[in-house]
C-alpha cells in the first residue's frame, strides 16, 4: 500500500479500520506496531498514533503488558451505534435539503420507491 508522508497517521488509521471491518483483523486479534510497520514499510510512529486514534474510537483495546487487540463490542454498543448513526444521517439530510436540486429530489424519490418495493416484498415473505 502506498502512503503519502503528510498523512501517514490518517492513512494507517483508515487501513487498520478497513481490516477490522473486512474481518481480516478478527475480534480479539493482537494488533502489533512492529508487524504493521514491516508490512506497510513505514516507521512505527505513525502506526502508534493511528492505534491511539483507534483506541479512542473504541475499535482497539490497549492494556499494559497485554498489548493492543481488536475490541469486541457488546450488543448494546452495536445497537446504540446504529441508533446514533441513524440520527446523524437524518440530521445531515435535513440540513442539506435547502441545497438539493430537483434532480437530487427525483433521485431520492426513486431510492425511496425502490426501498418500499423491497420492504413490501420482504413483508410478503414473512
Amino acid at each position: 500500500m502506498d502512503f503519502t508522508k503528510q498523512t501517514y497517521c490518517n492513512q494507517v488509521t483508515n487501513y487498520i479500520r478497513s481490516l477490522i471491518r473486512k474481518g481480516t483483523l478478527e475480534i480479539g486479534a493482537p494488533v502489533k506496531e512492529a508487524a504493521l510497520s514491516e508490512q506497510l514499510g513505514i516507521s512505527r510512529a505513525p502506526i502508534r498514533e493511528a492505534l491511539q486514534v483507534l483506541v479512542q474510537e473504541g475499535l482497539i483495546t490497549s492494556e499494559p503488558q497485554k498489548g493492543k487487540h481488536v475490541r469486541q463490542m457488546t450488543g448494546k454498543e452495536i445497537y446504540d451505534s446504529y441508533v446514533v448513526a441513524g440520527i446523524l444521517e437524518g440530521a445531515g439530510v435535513a440540513e442539506s435539503l435547502p441545497l438539493w436540486t430537483e434532480a437530487n429530489m427525483e433521485t431520492f424519490r426513486a431510492v425511496v420507491r425502490q426501498m418500499e418495493g423491497k420492504i413490501s416484498y420482504a413483508t410478503k415473505l414473512d
